[in-house]
């Protein structure tokens, strides 16, 4: 009897231990733009920087759209959101969704300490890699729009 009351509480451990917290097309979308735009080593001519990948999702003409982008800066305390994901391949990633559009792609809202990740300074970094907005069809993302405004950002 131990032994099977073990047995089950390891089962339920391994089963959480494993929850997806999102989607599978929104994590493919999301470790493709992280590949691209890695997080660069820190480099002490730079000063010290927040990095992390901040998804977007939004309403235009009636169209669902998320735009990714990597920030140098962290957040600051009133950006809203669903928190930090970081599992299963994915890079530090701080999900918005104001008007809750993208919220039947997480699985799981993650509402974890996020302090870390808050810009402090009212100085912030210049530095942007592209910004890709995709737009949502059928549960698939569509890339539609790269937008670029620098052309070094590391």
């Amino acid at each position: 009897m131990k032994n099977l009351f073990f047995l089950l509480i390891l089962v339920l451990n391994l089963s959480c231990s494993r929850e997806k917290e999102i989607n599978t097309n929104f994590r493919n979308i999301l470790i493709d733009y992280q590949s691209k735009y890695p997080i660069p080593k820190e480099n002490h001519e730079r000063g010290k920087r927040i990095y992390l990948y901040i998804a977007n999702f939004s309403v235009i003409n009636k169209d669902t759209l998320i735009t990714i982008t990597r920030s140098s800066s962290g957040i600051t305390e009133t950006t809203r959101g669903y928190g930090i994901y970081q599992k299963d391949g994915l890079l530090p990633t701080f999900v918005v969704d104001n008007k809750n559009v993208g919220e039947r792609f997480l699985l799981r809202k993650n509402n974890n300490n996020i302090d870390k990740y808050y810009w402090k300074s009212d100085v912030f970094p210049e530095s942007f890699p592209p910004l890709y907005t995709y737009k949502v069809i059928d549960e698939k993302f569509k890339l539609v729009k790269i937008d670029t405004i620098w052309n070094n950002w590391d």
